[in-house]
């Protein structure tokens, strides 16, 4: 499914959350869900000459700022979307939180 999903998906989701289920093992007071609030959508580069092709984008979420996720793929979960495993990136710090990115080719 994530092959198929558009810049378009993601744009009319901007400020929805995405929970990520955590293996925390024995980590007491360590959140068992963590949310990620989709913040930003942006397109990569110029649209495909394939009709088929989709337009590269990428798409930054916001999460607490502890813990901190590390590089690798992530099952988030929304609402209407469903299950989608994306490998989110730690693009640093901000404001408190942390921003985390995945782009899509």
């Amino acid at each position: 499914m994530v092959e198929k999903l558009t810049i378009d998906d993601f744009k009319k989701r901007v400020n929805q959350v995405f929970k990520i289920k955590l293996d925390i093992g024995d980590d007491a007071g360590r959140p068992e869900t963590l949310e990620l609030k989709l913040v930003e959508v942006s397109p990569l580069g110029e649209k495909r000459a394939q009709e088929e092709a989709r337009q590269p984008f990428s798409v930054i979420f916001r999460g607490p700022g502890d813990p901190v996720l590390a590089q690798q793929i992530c099952a988030l979960e929304h609402v209407e979307m469903g299950r989608l495993d994306l490998f989110l990136v730690p693009v640093g710090p901000e404001k408190g939180s942390m921003l985390y990115e995945a782009v899509f080719n």
